[in-house]
């Protein structure tokens, strides 16, 4: 008897697609969650804002008697660097200052750009490095804050400029 009942089909087209369909409210509770949430992601992304930064080389080299730090700014960021803007100095390849930075600003950009392998970019100078005294030329790896601009914004941006052109 066990095998009869597990055996049974079911025949009648109307209980297959009974069984077989999704109730509407499901459908269309689900397209409105998923609808709300973008929405929700659209609207946080315009108000949460994160800084935008070019990341780039630094070379300390002697002027002088003192040290000075030149950073290279690569020719197609060189519209969003200005004098004056915060630079965050990380050694990297020196054993004991691993992990640390320093803070300081952008005291001048040069005008002419510099061409070396197959690269542009323009020099900026650093000179006041608060805490570090520099005795030989080092390298290092220095992170310029440009702005803070939204994701909206970062991903709306690429479609102004089409526009404009």
């Amino acid at each position: 008897m066990e095998n009869d009942n597990e055996n049974i089909e079911l025949r009648s087209d109307k209980v297959r697609s009974i069984i077989g369909q999704i109730p509407p409210w499901i459908i269309r509770s689900g397209t409105s969650v998923i609808l709300l949430i973008v929405l929700i992601l659209l609207t946080s992304s315009y108000y949460f804002k994160y800084p935008y930064t070019v990341t780039t080389s630094i070379k300390f080299s002697k002027n002088n008697n003192s040290f000075i730090g030149l950073v290279k700014i690569p020719a197609n960021n060189i519209s969003i660097v200005e004098k004056g803007q915060e630079v965050e100095i990380h050694f990297e390849n020196i054993k004991n200052l691993k992990g640390l930075f320093f803070k300081t600003t952008i005291n001048n950009i040069s005008n002419k750009i510099t061409v070396a392998k197959k690269k542009g970019f323009y020099i900026a100078e650093i000179n006041n490095i608060g805490d570090l005294n520099i005795t030989e030329e080092i390298n290092g790896v220095a992170t310029i804050k440009t702005d803070e601009i939204s994701f909206f914004e970062r991903i709306i941006k690429p479609f102004k400029t089409l526009k404009k052109e």
